[in-house]
């Protein structure tokens, strides 16, 4: 590699760390109090660290980078901050000019009075349980104290249990919302009780992996933030090496067409392409993290253009991180930054959307991923920082959710990738427990494979999956993004 294709390369990272350090910075401005989930901490000290790196190095190239904060918010100026020096010109040290911002302590003090707040916060709790165990005490010896009560019949302890439910469908109230976002009907709850049922972990077997290892030449090779839908026997992949890349694969990990898109904000060009979908007549819609809109391939000129952004009617996105075509058309997308679902025509006409930020029946705590059940017309969305599934009808009314924070069978730990087969299976992917899990409709627990305790890159191993495809010839395939490849698995025979 010569000095100057180097040189390209590390501009080309740098470029693309700084776009992911924008996109944590804006999640973390999301969160007002003192809690941030520490997903995002992690992320955006690694980002500060590759940003650190790659100026380093390109220092050691004679390339002149200006001593810019590591968490800068306007990523796009990046590219302004990098000069090359002519061959004639004496190159100078970097400017050691001292920047009118915060100084480090700054986040340190942030840091120490979010943990001062979080212990405050968990004494609290500790006094409550102290008083509700005692109020609990005297009213269970008021109670010992009490005649003994008649045994209920069958009839009358059925009827106790249903009234309840039917009691929380009645008083169950809209989501409060913009004038934009769809208020959301009450409907019976479904009952996902049985969603922690113990799940069988050997019915599924690895089939291949894409790359293959040891991988030649001619395969393809995937960068980060890999994501995968499949879609007529073809899988669509988005990811970042040097620069956004947007591929059309076959199965056997053979590159069919590679769009050749550039970092930009012009149409045909991207920030982070983190979200890819494909409808029954073949258009390929791409949702830009960075830039905030969602962009479609003009199948006349093979080439991309700003298909929805805040034009559309729809309002500004903020960071929409996934895609989802019913058998319709209707277009919906996760636009996570904003905690909603929002629903467009297959022309690009704003047709609605609901939810808000908050754990409640529709509410969301950036949700991540969405697939559409196209026989039922059913919508699910991974409602990743609230460790849910929620489920809704086709115009966006609640229908039931399953899941809790944990390990555990029906648990998760921030679920990213949802997918539904031809039966009306669920398919998730549980990022941070590193597996994938196989649910009925109404939440029940068929199968799991992956291991909670440890992320790994072993056969049937994960490192933070983020997309989950189910072929109808019953293959699943998992983009494996953090080992950067998609793995192929089966139902065992």
């Amino acid at each position: 590699m010569t000095s100057q294709e180097e040189i390209n390369q590390q501009q080309g990272l740098l470029n693309v760390h700084r776009g992911t350090l924008s996109i944590l910075l804006r999640q973390r401005a999301q969160f007002t109090g003192p809690y941030t989930p520490p997903s995002i901490e992690h992320g955006i000290l690694e980002a500060r660290a590759n940003i650190r790196r790659v100026k380093k190095i390109l220092r050691g190239l004679g390339i002149l980078v200006a001593d810019l904060p590591d968490d800068e918010d306007d990523s796009s100026s990046s590219s302004s901050q990098i000069q090359t020096p002519s061959s004639n010109a004496t190159m100078s040290p970097p400017s050691t000019t001292p920047i009118s911002k915060s100084p480090p302590q700054t986040n340190q003090k942030r840091i120490r009075q979010r943990d001062m707040a979080w212990w405050a916060g968990i004494a609290s709790i500790v006094v409550l349980v102290i008083v509700l165990g005692l109020g609990l005490s005297l009213a269970l010896l008021k109670l010992i104290n009490q005649p003994s009560l008649p045994v209920p019949t069958e009839s009358s302890s059925s009827a106790s249990i249903q009234t309840p439910l039917s009691a929380i469908s009645s008083t169950h109230s809209p989501v409060s919302s913009p004038e934009l976002i769809m208020p959301i009907k009450s409907v019976e709850p479904i009952d996902m009780s049985r969603s922690s049922a113990q799940c069988p972990s050997d019915d599924y077997e690895f089939v291949a992996q894409i790359p293959p290892q040891p991988s030649g030449p001619d395969d393809v090779q995937f960068g980060e933030g890999l994501v995968a839908m499949l879609h007529d026997s073809f899988l669509y992949v988005a990811h970042t090496t040097q620069v956004p890349t947007i591929q059309k694969l076959t199965t056997s990990g053979k590159v069919a067409v590679d769009w050749k898109v550039r970092s930009g904000i012009g149409e045909g060009e991207f920030g982070y392409a983190q979200a890819v979908a494909v409808s029954s007549d073949g258009s390929v819609y791409v949702a830009d993290g960075v830039q905030n809109r969602i962009q479609k391939l003009d199948m006349s000129s093979n080439t991309f253009r700003v298909w929805a952004d805040g034009s559309s009617g729809a309002g500004n996105f903020n960071d929409p991180r996934s895609i989802a075509i019913d058998s319709h058309g209707n277009v919906y997308i996760a636009d996570t930054g904003n905690n909603r679902i929002v629903k467009f025509s297959s022309d690009g006409k704003f047709q609605n959307s609901w939810g808000s930020a908050g754990s409640s029946k529709g509410q969301f705590a950036q949700p991540w991923g969405i697939s559409v059940d196209t026989k039922e017309n059913v919508v699910y969305v991974a409602d990743t920082e609230n460790n849910r599934i929620q489920k809704f009808d086709n115009e966006g009314n609640y229908q039931g959710e399953w899941g809790a924070r944990g390990t555990g069978d029906g648990q998760f730990m921030q679920p990213r990738g949802v997918s539904v087969d031809t039966q009306g299976n669920v398919y998730v992917a549980d990022s941070s427990n590193h597996r994938i899990l196989k649910f009925t409709s109404t939440g029940t627990c068929l199968a799991k494979w992956g291991d909670t305790s440890k992320e790994g890159n072993g056969t049937g191993q994960f490192k933070s999956p983020q997309t989950v495809s189910v072929g109808t010839d019953s293959l699943i395939y998992v983009a494996d993004s953090g080992n950067k490849r998609i793995q192929i698995f089966r139902p065992r025979q």
